[in-house]
C-alpha cells in the first residue's frame, strides 16, 4: 500500500500539508548539519581543552544525573517508543509497506 493510500493523521491529510512537513524537515536538516559539524569539530574539542579532568568529570556526572531525572532508567527505550508512536501516527511504521517485493 502506498503512503498516499494510507489514512493520514490530522494535519497531514493533504499533499500540500505533507509537502510543508517535508519542506520544514529539509530546512531543519539544512540548518542542523553544519551546526552539528561545528560542535563536533570545534566547540566540543575546545571545551575539552579548557576544562580540567575533574571539571569535565563533574560536568559529565551532572549531565548524566539530569538525563536520568528527565528520561528515567532506560532513555533509549523511551525515545524509541516516542519515535514508534510518531511513525504510527504518520502511517509510516510498517516498512514492509514501502519495500518492493521484487528485490534484485
Amino acid at each position: 500500500m502506498a503512503m498516499d493510500a494510507m489514512p493520514a493523521s490530522p494535519g497531514f491529510a493533504t499533499a500540500a500539508s505533507r509537502a510543508r512537513l517535508a519542506e520544514t524537515i529539509t530546512t531543519f536538516v539544512t540548518m542542523y548539519e553544519p551546526h552539528e559539524a561545528r560542535e563536533d569539530t570545534e566547540i566540543f574539542p575546545a571545551f575539552r581543552q579548557v576544562t580540567s579532568d575533574r571539571e569535565f568529570a563533574d560536568i559529565s556526572e551532572h549531565v548524566a544525573e539530569a538525563q536520568h531525572r528527565r528520561y528515567g532508567d532506560n532513555p533509549i527505550a523511551g525515545f524509541l517508543a516516542q519515535i514508534t508512536a510518531v511513525e504510527r501516527e504518520l502511517g509510516i511504521y510498517d516498512l514492509a509497506l514501502f519495500t518492493p517485493e521484487d528485490r534484485p
